[in-house]
């Protein structure tokens, strides 16, 4: 039997005003049903922890693939192996800040150096930005939902694509996975 090791599943803008609407309990069970094991979700967003035999981009193609076969869906998924999560999960930049103010972008691709500038002008006073590969920190001390620091705006100016978890969330699915 080959070796398997845990991941992230998360999903992009699934159960968000309406649209691309899943049960998780069905989602589950599909996951199950294409040969990942031990599946298990938290809250309707789209998070799952999964151990796959396959690598993560592997893992990131199946699950797409099983999006559309069983929820006739195209959802951007991000997947994360367990020790990369981890390390995503301790290496919050912002030492004093409110973590109920704080997010993590889940980004598909590597930003560059010379990217970065281009979103510059969309961080608002006191907001915190910090990237970390294919990672983006956000400190949002007016609240996520006024900042102009969104998936969208990534994606635009980036090529990419973003998914965003709160830093409860984040710690949250990081106990899912150290449990395992």
């Amino acid at each position: 039997m080959p070796k398997t090791q845990s991941m992230v599943v998360l999903l992009r803008s699934v159960n968000v005003g309406g649209k691309n609407k899943i049960i998780m309990a069905e989602w589950q069970t599909a996951l199950a049903k294409a040969g990942l094991m031990n599946p298990a979700t938290y809250i309707q967003s789209g998070n799952a922890i999964v151990e796959s035999p396959l690598t993560p981009i592997q893992t990131r193609a199946s699950i797409q693939q099983l999006m559309q076969a069983e929820f006739e869906l195209i959802i951007d998924t991000v997947v994360l192996a367990k020790k990369r999560f981890l390390e995503i999960a301790a290496a919050l930049p912002f030492a004093d800040a409110d973590v109920s103010k704080c997010h993590v972008t889940f980004l598909n691709r590597t930003v560059k150096a010379n990217e970065l500038a281009v979103i510059d002008p969309f961080i608002r006073d006191g907001e915190q930005v910090r990237i970390d590969r294919q990672i983006v920190y956000l400190h949002c001390p007016h609240g996520y939902g006024t900042s102009k620091l969104t998936n969208g705006l990534f994606e635009r100016k980036w090529n990419t694509i973003a998914t965003t978890r709160n830093w409860k969330t984040v710690q949250i699915l990081a106990e899912m996975l150290r449990n395992r």
